[in-house]
């Protein structure tokens, strides 16, 4: 190895013997290292690694925006879901009444017998029973649900008291059996 001479290095380009052998910071622990050197001797930090890209502010606005819009969806659909059902066969008013309440507020449904050409009482092949009031212009509005028992005997009752045809529909066995209650 040749070791050169304070005047040497001048005449190599160099303003003092201090700049040719000048220093960097280690930037995980201060250390002053040679500038030349790829490693840090005291941490091991690694100066020819390419630093990873961190996160923008505009990632960290857009996945503050993406969580409002999923959060605000939830309570949308929250919000939708009716808190309590109730209905109302009312002979009085000769009328099926569906109250149901929202966590906005009530919504009431009114369908007059008049309107009603039919009642069915379906039995599912899952074991629900239903008592399903199907309208003039061929809506179906359940009136009654049952995963207990068999609603017949309600429908019965319905029906003679609307004055309309009862249907008995079963679909246990996996096609569409019906029938007229008499």
């Amino acid at each position: 190895m040749r070791l050169m001479h304070a005047s040497a290095i001048n005449r190599a380009g160099f303003d003092s013997p201090e700049t040719a052998l000048s220093t960097k910071t280690c930037p995980s622990c201060q250390a002053e290292v040679p500038l030349a050197a790829a490693r840090c001797k005291e941490c091991f930090h690694d100066f020819n690694e390419i630093a990873p890209k961190k996160a923008g502010p505009l990632v960290l606005l857009g996945a503050l925006a993406a969580m409002a819009v999923i959060g605000a969806t939830t309570f949308y659909v929250i919000s939708l879901r009716p808190l309590d059902e109730r209905i109302l066969v009312d002979e009085q008013t000769q009328s099926v009444v569906w109250t149901t309440t929202y966590r906005s507020g009530p919504q009431t449904v009114r369908l007059k017998w008049t309107d009603i050409i039919k009642l069915e009482h379906v039995t599912s092949s899952s074991g629900t029973h239903e008592i399903v009031a199907v309208s003039i212009e061929g809506e179906r509005h359940v009136i009654e649900e049952s995963e207990q028992g068999s609603l017949r005997g309600n429908a019965e009752h319905y029906a003679r008291m609307m004055d309309k045809p009862l249907d008995l529909i079963d679909n246990t066995r996996g096609f569409h059996k019906s029938g007229t209650a008499n």
